[in-house]
């Protein structure tokens, strides 16, 4: 593992932090993964600042040190003014339930640390953390406060704030508000006037519905396309649904342009939207308007591509899909061809397999061209076939020399 050694220029007595400057240091070789190898952590030491200027005022807080032992012990420091003197506002030690230490320093061994980041962007305060293991090894990392870490999906920083119950803890996502249920209603009215003028016009109206909830961590997309003809999905993605909620824009739904006075509305088509929000820390808030880009927020095409990526990386399933339901199980005399794909090209070539351990979406090595030069390449599709019914000559296929690794980034 990594090690980082790290030089604050910050003085509780003197002001807050002013700049940060690191490097790191290790075995080549080693990652900044949070898992520890040669033991468990027994001391986790989290310091969390706000940048020069950043806080003023009584009672405001700049730099939060919070320390944790393996026992359950937590002591947990904040600084800030008194007056126009920095002080500490609280200084007090206590102790975790035992249960809840181990489930909190399991959830730290199995977190990835992200590797630094430099110059780092001191902008919005950073997070130092400093590990120690058992052995008395220490692993330090740092980043931007705001950016949540998560342990198997799961946010490190609530993780914190709810083992401890100290729940105005900044940590790593800086304890900022969060979307905890989210609806967006959406209603198309189209209107077709008929060529006679004593028929009523005929009147459509489509509707869809995407509400996506902390508490239930789901989400669920309903469409009505007509009276009796209603669609609906739903997504249960265990800790998923939170991260995505996390990484949403709570400020951004404010940030409207509003269309000018000689924006044209279409009477035969009107489109409407409405956006029920709420939040840990505000009421509920209602947005509405016409669904066109000026009446919506100026985030909206982030909002829109975060939601519609988390619940396309589902797809359908499998059992649509005829690659699925029309293979059959291959017999041993079939000779096992990949059609591999080069980056940058929508073509495919014939590759041979030796053995049957790859799968669609593998990147492999194979050989190329008429001195064999390896290159990487990504199956797109795997057939069996026998001997009569290959789709190229045996004997003019090359073969797949392996799967691709880490080390071969040589390639």
């Amino acid at each position: 593992m990594k090690r980082c050694s790290v030089r604050l220029k910050f003085d509780i007595f003197k002001g807050e932090m002013e700049s940060v400057s690191f490097r790191l240091r290790g075995k080549a070789g080693d990652g900044m993964e949070g898992n520890f190898e040669d033991g468990m952590i027994r001391k986790i030491e989290i310091d969390t600042s706000l940048p020069y200027g950043a806080a003023s005022g009584e009672g405001c807080e700049f730099r939060q040190q919070l320390t944790i032992g393996l026992d359950g012990t937590v002591r947990i420091q904040r600084c800030g003014y008194v007056g126009n003197n920095k002080v500490f506002l609280e200084d007090r030690t206590f102790t975790m339930l035992g249960d809840d230490a181990e489930s909190l320093f399991s959830s730290f061994e199995e977190c990835e640390f992200p590797e630094t980041e430099y110059p780092l962007d001191i902008s919005g305060g950073i997070y130092d953390v400093k590990l120690t293991d058992t052995d008395g090894s220490e692993s330090r990392y740092i980043g931007r406060l705001g950016t949540d870490l998560f342990s198997d999906d799961k946010s490190l920083s609530d993780c914190v704030r709810e083992k401890t119950g100290i729940s105005n803890l900044w940590i790593f996502d800086g304890n900022r508000d969060c979307i905890t249920y989210l609806k967006i209603e959406y209603e198309r009215t189209t209107t077709v006037c008929a060529t006679d003028i004593d028929v009523e016009p005929l009147k459509w109206t489509y509707n869809e519905v995407l509400t996506v909830d902390y508490e239930t961590q789901t989400v669920e997309i309903s469409r009505k396309i007509a009276d009796g003809c209603r669609v609906t999905n739903s997504y249960y993605v265990e800790d998923g649904v939170r991260r995505l909620l996390k990484s949403l824009d709570v400020d951004g739904f404010d940030k409207i342009e509003g269309n000018p006075s000689d924006a044209i509305d279409n009477p035969l088509d009107r489109r409407l939207y409405t956006v029920t929000l709420m939040t840990k820390k505000r009421d509920m808030q209602v947005i509405a308007g016409s669904y066109d880009k000026r009446s919506l927020p100026a985030m909206w095409p982030d909002l829109m591509n975060k939601i519609y990526s988390f619940i396309s990386a589902y797809g359908i399933g499998e059992l649509f899909d005829r690659h699925t339901y029309a293979k059959a199980k291959r017999l041993a005399t079939d000779f096992i061809y990949c059609q591999v794909a080069f980056s940058r090209s929508s073509y495919t070539y014939s590759y041979i397999a030796d053995e049957d351990i790859y799968r669609e979406g593998d990147l492999v090595v194979v050989p190329v061209g008429p001195s064999n030069d390896e290159r990487v390449v990504r199956i797109e599709r795997i057939n069996y076939y026998s001997a009569d019914e290959v789709p190229y000559p045996v004997e003019k296929t090359k073969h797949i020399i392996r799967k691709y690794e880490e080390s071969d980034n040589r390639i």
